[in-house]
């Protein structure tokens, strides 16, 4: 979320010969939750003039955690009208991009009939390209329109694309059997340009309405509001979060609307509407703007011409001039000074390498982890109805506000206490390593869940089935199971009480013989067994004089969820009649989206009897008008169950089996991973912005905020290559190659981390190359001393 507050650095000073000036009062790097950053509220310090470009700390780097910048002036002044536009077309925004993203995932897996891996793959690829598009979004705000047109215009974009999102969810708009996925490529596309366009733009935006002060005093006060400012953004990015990622999971799955159980027009229509709102928001102020000087040079354009020619230079030159650094080729076209920033401009980004790896693993928590809790127990919160499996996500926006506050001034101060120093670049170590710490809980979490649904259901490997028998009648049951071609071996023997159901046995395939008795009699019938395939055999009384089963029906039974068959956040019915006087039953769930029309001794398609779980209530008619019963329901998560109308004397007994048991592990458990993810990103996204921002150039920190952004795209694209290859086959697996991965790769960046410092030592202090251990002290907190 941090991406949205970019800083203006130097493409919108009034006075191009002295860039940055104003930067101090001007900026603020940020952590935005999910995909990216928040927002740090501290002004960083500009440099002066003793110091070279690119290698001040800042004053968040000087600075103990935890203690506010000194300042000589305590008055506040108020802010200009046009933030609170600013303000409030933030919170309008992130509402949409957020509620939007809440349902993404589940919407690829239960309306347009993704597989698993490929609704991930599409989640990311619609993350990933809400990421690059920063970079045009910035290039065209200091290249052509200026911000408030770049605004304004993508901001229109975007809510067209949500349009086209909320239109396209109607059944029928793209086709049925599935829905052809054009719509959303399209609606996802228009918002991904819209979102990525105005992210590098709209906080920056909101620091040029602040006037600069003067003299030193009034910079003090500039400070001040600035950091106002960034926390009131800050809030309207998590609490618009926050918001739509409870209210969207909800939409989709609490209002039923075109025959469906679930509303994806609803789930993106009011993202959409109040992205509408954001845009008309955003236009109101339009008077009350602070008009900025368009920036007179194209610093992203020239950074790339720079960084070309100096390559060009290097392979095929005419003369082959070799100069001290590759980079000095291109001083005569655009300045030393100019080269020397990308000289420093490039440094930071070598750091940036190892950076999407912790994006690959943090921006999950929206598709994995989504899927993951679509597998988990899922709990009732009263008149607020069913907790959904994708409301989870918000858990990351609330932590976020909690825990910020509670490091300010508890963990770092605690740190300090203890004499554990917090550089920025060890915080970063700190938070990728609690990133993989998260995805170890994940593969806990998800090892259970993969033990819990196979233990329920034996496996029929090779020549073999499953059989489960129910008891239907009145009596207590005995039964057993022979193999016509064994000379009548006995397979299976099962005493059953009345309304009772034994587990899955496994069975050889061929024809078997399946006799009962009860008190009053008996019967016996041939059963063909299909290898690989899942039987119910139901034992029901043909007569209603309370003499027992007298009778078996034998139907195929519950398959195993995969792909888009059965999503496993749904649960099952399959409706059974055996009730002679009812020569049609039809059952009608209260949602008024689940119909079944059972004719006697048949039974219902599991894959027709796909249901929202939580408390629901089943009518039963005869025919298409006469109830029969009504019966209220608790249906689990991930669960199958089997209802059967039987005989019960005069009148129909409806009887709920539970074939397969929904998921035993709490969506609670979840907590503890989002926890220590969360804490991790704000060691790593917090701490990573506030980085970039010091120790770029001051003509350079809007380029390095777009490469920090990069770094969100490049991970998605990771997750990507991981889903489609297929090459790990279980998803504990997966959690656990990622977590291992991170883990590296932190080291990688330690290393990296301590060669970079100590570069950056020796050029503000004059060390020379074997003063290694006094340049390893700046990696552990030590300030440079005079």
């Amino acid at each position: 979320r941090f991406g949205n507050l970019a800083d203006e650095s130097t493409t919108d000073d009034p006075d191009p010969a002295h860039p940055g000036d104003t930067v101090a009062t001007q900026v603020q790097p940020s952590t935005e939750s999910t995909s990216t950053m928040r927002t740090s509220v501290s002004a960083p310090k500009a440099p002066t003039p003793s110091e070279p470009a690119g290698a001040t700390w800042g004053t968040s780097m000087n600075e103990r955690p935890g203690e506010a910048p000194t300042v000589t002036t305590t008055k506040l002044t108020k802010w200009p009208t046009s933030i609170l536009f600013i303000i409030g077309n933030e919170f309008c925004e992130r509402f949409c991009f957020y509620g939007m993203r809440a349902v993404l995932t589940l919407y690829f897996l239960y309306y347009l009939g993704f597989s698993e891996d490929s609704a991930v793959s599409a989640y990311h690829a619609f993350i990933m390209m809400a990421y690059i598009t920063p970079v045009f979004g910035g290039a065209l705000a200091d290249g052509a329109w200026g911000k408030f047109k770049t605004i304004f215009v993508l901001s229109v974009v975007y809510v067209i694309g949500t349009g086209v999102m909320a239109i396209t969810a109607i059944p029928g708009a793209t086709g049925t059997d599935p829905p052809s996925p054009w719509g959303a490529a399209l609606g996802l596309f228009l918002i991904a340009v819209g979102t990525g366009g105005i992210k590098p733009c709209v906080a920056s935006f909101g620091g040029d309405q602040i006037d600069q002060g003067g003299d030193d005093a009034d910079k003090a006060v500039v400070a001040r509001m600035v950091q106002s400012y960034f926390a009131a953004f800050y809030f309207a990015i998590n609490g618009g979060s926050f918001i739509s990622t409870l209210v969207t999971p909800k939409l989709r799955a609490d209002v039923h609307c075109f025959g469906r159980d679930d509303c994806f027009p609803a789930a993106f229509g009011v993202p959409g509407l109040l992205m509408l709102i954001a845009t008309v928001v955003f236009l109101a102020g339009r008077k009350q703007y602070k008009k900025v000087k368009r920036p007179t040079r194209n610093v992203t354009a020239d950074f790339a011409g720079a960084v070309w020619l100096s390559i060009k230079h290097r392979l095929c030159g005419a003369n082959r001039v070799r100069y001290p650094h590759m980079l000095d080729a291109a001083n005569k076209k655009y300045g030393r000074e100019f080269i020397n920033d990308v000289k420093s401009a490039l440094g930071v980004m070598w750091l940036f390498l190892p950076l999407p790896i912790f994006w690959t693993l943090f921006d999950q928590s929206g598709s994995r982890w989504t899927v993951q809790a679509t597998q988990m127990q899922t709990f009732s919160m009263g008149d607020l109805g069913e907790f959904r499996p994708d409301q989870m996500q918000a858990a990351n926006s609330l932590l976020i506000l909690l825990f910020i506050p509670l490091f300010e001034r508890g963990v770092y101060p605690l740190f300090k206490k203890i004499g554990i120093p917090l550089h920025p670049l060890f915080r970063m170590t700190l938070g990728m390593l609690l990133c993989a710490v998260s995805f170890v809980l994940a593969a806990v979490i998800q090892a259970r869940i993969d033990t819990d649904a196979t233990s329920q259901v034996p496996s029929a490997a090779g020549n073999t089935s499953l059989l489960r028998i129910l008891n239907v009648g009145t009596e207590m049951l005995n039964a057993t199971l022979s193999d016509v071609n064994l000379d009548g071996a006995e397979l299976l023997s099962v005493g059953l009480l009345p309304s009772a159901a034994t587990g899955y046995s496994v069975m050889p395939a061929g024809l078997t013989t399946l006799a009962w008795e009860t008190e009053f009699g008996g019967g016996t019938t041939n059963v063909a067994l299909t290898a690989g395939v899942i039987y119910c055999a139901v034992m029901y009384a043909t007569v209603n004089d309370g003499r027992g089963a007298d009778a078996a029906l034998i139907v195929e039974d519950a398959f195993l969820r995969s792909g888009n068959t059965a999503p496993v956040a749904t649960a099952r019915i399959s409706l059974i009649n055996v009730a002679l006087n009812e020569t049609t039953l039809k059952s009608q769930f209260d949602a008024g989206t689940l119909d079944l029309t059972v004719p006697f001794g048949n039974s219902s398609a599991w894959a027709d009897g796909k249901i929202e779980p939580g408390t629901q209530t089943i009518d039963v008619f005869n025919g298409s008008s006469h109830r029969i019963l009504s019966r209220e329901m608790q249906l689990d998560n991930g669960a199958d169950y089997t209802l059967i109308l039987a005989n019960d004397g005069d009148a129909a007994s409806l009887q709920t089996y539970t074939a397969i048991k929904g998921g035993s592990v709490s969506i609670l458990w979840q907590l503890p991973q989002y926890a220590v993810l969360t804490a991790g990103e704000i060691f790593f996204s917090i701490t990573g912005l506030e980085f970039a921002f010091t120790q770029a150039p001051d003509s350079m920190k809007a380029l390095l905020q777009a490469a920090w952004l990069l770094t969100v795209a490049a991970g998605s694209f990771i997750v990507i290559v991981v889903a489609e290859s297929k090459l790990i086959e279980d998803q504990t697996s997966e959690f656990l190659f990622f977590a291992g991965l991170q883990a590296g790769v932190s080291l990688v960046f330690a290393f990296m981390a301590r060669v970079y410092v100590m570069g950056r030592r020796r050029k503000a202090a004059g060390l020379g190359k074997d003063d290694d251990e006094e340049a390893t002290s700046l990696l552990l907190g030590a300030k440079i001393e005079g």
